[in-house]
């Protein structure tokens, strides 16, 4: 369930909505409807100069690439048997079966218009809101408590490095990629071939690295680029029977956090990130329940995602429209 600021006063859904002309000017809508409605942080205006909310206030509107890699994902197949119990002690098994064909960009942008970069949360009519851990837990299964995922950035002679010895691929192979990657980052399409490769030669702990990698890299972790990811993550795939100790789901509303904070700027026109995240930690949008769902499965699979997706000034409206009774 989201969170909302407790600080900010309580409305029924049948509450009477009330402002003084000095709100309304400070307020100006979308269509009329009111972007947002009760009290918001002028500071936002003033501190944030490039915020997306700034050029929508004004009657404009931006267009923004969803960057999802649905296609890369279903592209690695389904993991090897012999490699199976390897993704599934990870943690990382149910990305697997997560997969979004069709994003809803107008409700995933609306809520992004919203986001405000230095609190984390979005701004609504019934106070701030934000995705949370349970949020994660709840959608995906993944595992929010245990350690942090914690690397940085590495060289080219370091990403050599660590690509030989976990990956077992010999120093010109690498070399030859590093340098087509232009350094600390691998192709997408590279370690699919990596994969098959290794499959054949039944190298199970490189085909599992290069699998897992492949998964993060599509998915918690995919980037603007959309085709390739960074060879530091590699690092968490070490000891891969431990592999699980990590707090995945942490580590994923971390990145999404970072990657909304971008994209709520008005000259940033792509959104990475998974976003099934956002799409469905409320519910808002036009969705249809999955009959083969079953309770003890992720909250992210009950739905069926077709190519419909919500008009962003259909959303506008049912965000200004927010009660606390609708929310929670």
């Amino acid at each position: 369930m989201v969170r909302t600021r407790e600080n900010i006063s309580r409305r029924g859904s049948h509450d009477a909505r009330q402002s003084s002309a000095h709100d309304k000017e400070q307020r100006i809508g979308h269509d009329g409807a009111g972007f947002p409605d009760g009290p918001f942080d002028t500071s936002l205006l003033t501190q944030y100069q490039d915020h997306v909310a700034r050029i929508i206030w004004k009657g404009q509107d931006r267009v923004v690439k969803l960057v999802f890699h649905i296609k890369k994902v279903k592209n690695s197949g389904r993991p090897h048997p012999s490699v199976l119990p390897f993704v599934v002690s990870s943690g990382l098994s149910p990305l697997c079966n997560i997969l979004y064909e069709y994003p809803n960009t107008g409700l995933i942008l609306g809520f992004v218009e919203r986001w405000h970069p230095e609190t984390n949360t979005f701004h609504l009519p019934i106070g701030e809101m934000t995705i949370s851990l349970y949020d994660v837990w709840s959608l995906l299964h993944l595992p929010i408590i245990g350690e942090f995922c914690s690397t940085e950035n590495l060289e080219y002679e370091d990403s050599l490095e660590i690509m030989m010895t976990l990956l077992g691929v010999d120093r010109a192979m690498t070399s030859n990629e590093l340098n087509q990657s232009r350094g600390g980052q691998v192709r997408l399409s590279w370690l699919r071939n990596l994969y098959r490769s290794c499959c054949d030669n039944e190298l199970w702990e490189f085909v599992a690295r290069a699998y897992l990698l492949h998964l993060v890299g599509s998915t918690i972790f995919a980037n603007k680029s959309a085709t390739y990811v960074r060879t530091h993550y590699l690092e968490l795939f070490r000891d891969l029977p431990t592999c699980r100790r990590y707090a995945w789901g942490v580590a994923a509303l971390v990145y999404l956090y970072e990657q909304l904070g971008d994209a709520s700027f008005a000259n940033t026109k792509q959104l990475p990130g998974y976003l099934p995240l956002l799409q469905h930690f409320l519910a808002l949008g036009r969705k249809q329940l999955r009959d083969t769902y079953v309770e003890i499965e992720p909250h992210a699979r009950r739905y069926v995602t077709g190519r419909a997706t919500s008009a962003i000034a259909d959303v506008r409206v049912q965000l200004d429209a927010l009660t606390y009774d609708g929310v929670i």
